[in-house]
């Protein structure tokens, strides 16, 4: 019997003046597949993907792992330019726990090639990313940050650092180049 599984990602939701922020650069990146938005394509701060084998197991374990968490004060460093466009986040302590906390307490496979696991059809690299996310960027590996494409960024302007603070974690269903495409569920911090 073949295996149902759903590609996810647990994310911060930043708030809506850091997604307007990261929309409007968005926009300005050359030759981009995508640009984030409100609906589609949202901006977010990954903190651990995998495949789902449970989604109600997954929104469950997610549910236990930050019911006592506290908002999350973070900061924005700055652009970084690599294979897309990335701003980066200081990675403070709040941040650290509740990444390590996610890891420890929520299952997700990484195992075998699941391309129809995914919202919409995806490339290789997307799914060598999510399938070593483990080894190769989480734990002291773990870099937070938004992607805004997967191109040049073109003329901006932004006053970097800045400093928010975040309070939303949701479950999205990934699509190519490991956007979050569909909601599956959200979660207020410090209520």
């Amino acid at each position: 019997m073949k295996e149902n599984f759903t590609a996810v990602d647990i994310v911060i939701v930043p708030p809506k003046e850091v997604q307007d922020l990261a929309i409007g650069l968005s926009s300005k990146i050359r030759g981009s597949n995508y640009v984030l938005g409100i609906n589609d394509y949202i901006p977010h701060i990954s903190l651990y993907m995998g495949y789902s084998k449970d989604i109600e197991t997954t929104r469950k374990e997610i549910e236990e792992s930050v019911r006592s968490e506290s908002k999350l004060n973070l900061t924005l460093e700055g652009p970084v330019f690599s294979e897309g466009t990335i701003l980066t986040l200081a990675l403070n302590k709040s941040l650290r726990s509740l990444h390590y906390r996610l890891l420890g307490s929520v299952f997700l496979s990484h195992q075998g090639r699941h391309e129809n696991a995914y919202f919409d059809t995806v490339r290789e690299r997307s799914l060598a990313y999510l399938t070593k996310f483990v080894t190769l960027h989480a734990r002291k590996n773990y870099h937070p940050h938004i992607t805004l494409g997967n191109g040049v960024l073109g003329d901006y302007q932004i006053n970097l650092p800045l400093d928010f603070e975040a309070d939303t974690i949701a479950l999205f269903h990934l699509g190519n180049y490991n956007t979050c495409r569909r909601l599956i569920g959200k979660w207020q911090l410090g209520g």
